[in-house]
């Protein structure tokens, strides 16, 4: 495996709409989102030889879904000298404004 840092890639809004909801309608009560700021991300990024960011899905010591992230070199290893959580979760910061991501 060998990462170039172009891996993913955007999809419509109603993609991920409809992805979102199933998740909400399979994990009633589980956490919607988890969100990290600009520097934590760039922090992660700027790690020597990072080619993206990996995202590991957990459950936390409040039983909270969450995710962990930690940055990917070209060979597609973890980048485990930063390993990034204590993102916001939504619920209880949830974005203020409806939209179809957030069930809205």
């Amino acid at each position: 495996m060998s990462f170039n840092g172009t891996e993913g890639g955007t999809i419509s809004l109603q993609q991920g709409g409809e992805w979102t909801q199933n998740w909400r309608e399979t994990h009633s009560g589980a956490s919607k989102s988890v969100f990290f700021g600009r520097e934590t991300l760039e922090d992660l990024l700027g790690q020597t030889g990072c080619m993206g960011i990996r995202v590991y899905f957990a459950i936390n010591n409040n039983d909270k879904v969450t995710a962990v992230l930690v940055g990917a070199d070209a060979d597609g290893d973890d980048l485990v000298e930063s390993v990034v959580d204590l993102g916001v979760l939504c619920p209880p910061m949830c974005p203020p404004k409806p939209s179809v991501l957030n069930g809205g």
